[in-house]
């Protein structure tokens, strides 16, 4: 798997970007980026690869990646509108 560099589009004048996914993410897009990220699994849970750790998450929590940092979630099991 390839680790990719990702730019957030976003105008120069926000400070922050959200958004929500309402569905199972089944790909494979490790990645990092400049921006620090804030997660909230709210249903489901699955394998994260954040760095060079592997683990598991579950529903209910709360993950804050720092700047450059590479990071992977992968959904098993529960589709997120389930």
């Amino acid at each position: 798997m390839k680790l990719n560099y990702v730019t957030l589009s976003k105008p120069e004048t926000e400070s922050f970007y959200v958004s929500r996914r309402t569905e199972a993410y089944k790909g494979d897009n490790w990645h990092y980026h400049d921006e620090f990220e804030i997660l909230l699994s709210i249903k489901g849970g699955g394998v994260m690869i954040v760095g060079d750790k592997i683990t598991n998450y579950n529903p209910g929590e709360l993950m804050l990646l720092g700047s450059g940092l590479p990071h992977l979630f992968k959904n098993t099991g529960i589709d997120a509108d389930s």
